[in-house]
């Protein structure tokens, strides 16, 4: 997802900047392979200073740079697709979501993308809604850096293209530091379901020890609800495998405990980078690679 002004091709290699409160992680190629850094931060002030380091580290000047948004940055909502022609959708997206929104939507900059929805239902649309002085304030911060900025995102959008490019339907758990538990099921990289899963925010940072059945089992049923969802309402493929990236010391035990309730196989997303020796990778620290879901998003 781009948002409307800053779309448009860009002849530039582009890098993928991945932006939280408490982090900037910059993914980037070199002789066709991946790599990663970051630097941690202690607010969104920071986050200037943060990327001009990166860009400078990785000798990345003349590239231009793909936004990713954390899940913090923004707010997603799923509605009935307002009944107008495709071309003024844009325009009656603020009259949609007005009452979802924190603000007046003349606070935000807008945005959506299509999702699959079960037959003889009214189609359904996400819409993205970013603070419109955030978006100002980071076109003026690439500007202020003499990068080319070609476009901005979320992760929501992007996570699909951590997965294999064919057409199995896989299930991908997601979860970043602080943050609820994501279902995104992705077919060919494109995100063909999502469902945020409340009550385990804290997953990402129990102690093994913490980890009890009735907790593993109550999450496997609404795993089990969404797949079955799949199949019967969209009908979609049955899903070939689940792929956890939850910020985990202990995601393989998640996966173990996962793999107990379910015959298709259970594994944590796997990922061979070249890390920079000056920013040290954290083992399982998953939030990273949306940063690299970025880097292979085609622009």
């Amino acid at each position: 997802m781009k948002f409307p002004f800053l779309g448009g091709k860009n002849s530039k290699p582009h890098c993928a900047i991945y932006l939280k409160s408490d982090r900037v992680v910059l993914a980037y190629k070199k002789a066709d392979e991946e790599h990663l850094i970051e630097q941690s931060v202690n607010s969104m002030k920071d986050w200037q200073p943060a990327c001009q380091d990166l860009i400078q580290d990785a000798d990345l000047s003349n590239h231009s740079v793909l936004i990713i948004l954390s899940s913090e940055h923004y707010q997603l909502i799923q509605i009935e697709k307002p009944e107008v022609p495709e071309e003024e959708l844009g325009s009656a997206l603020p009259w949609a979501v007005k009452d979802m929104l924190a603000e007046d939507p003349g606070f935000y900059v807008l945005d959506y993308y299509h999702c699959v929805t079960a037959n003889n239902t009214p189609q359904r649309i996400n819409v993205v809604a970013v603070l419109r002085s955030l978006v100002v304030n980071l076109v003026a911060m690439f500007e202020e850096l003499s990068l080319s900025l070609s476009a901005i995102s979320c992760e929501n959008v992007v996570l699909g293209n951590l997965l294999a490019k064919d057409d199995k339907t896989r299930l991908l758990l997601w979860q970043t530091a602080h943050s609820e538990l994501e279902i995104l099921v992705v077919c060919n990289t494109d995100i063909v379901f999502q469902r945020q899963l409340r009550g385990y925010s804290n997953l990402s940072s129990m102690q093994e020890i913490e980890f009890n059945n009735e907790m593993f089992d109550n999450l496997s049923l609404e795993l089990q609800r969404s797949i079955d969802y799949l199949r019967s309402t969209l009908k979609q493929s049955a899903v070939s495998n689940i792929e956890v990236a939850i910020s985990s010391a202990y995601v393989d035990s998640i996966c173990t405990r996962l793999q107990d309730n379910f015959s298709i196989p259970v594994k944590s997303v796997s990922y061979e980078l070249e890390a920079s020796s000056t920013y040290k990778l954290e083992s399982k620290k998953f939030c990273r690679l949306a940063a690299i879901a970025g880097l292979r998003e085609e622009l």
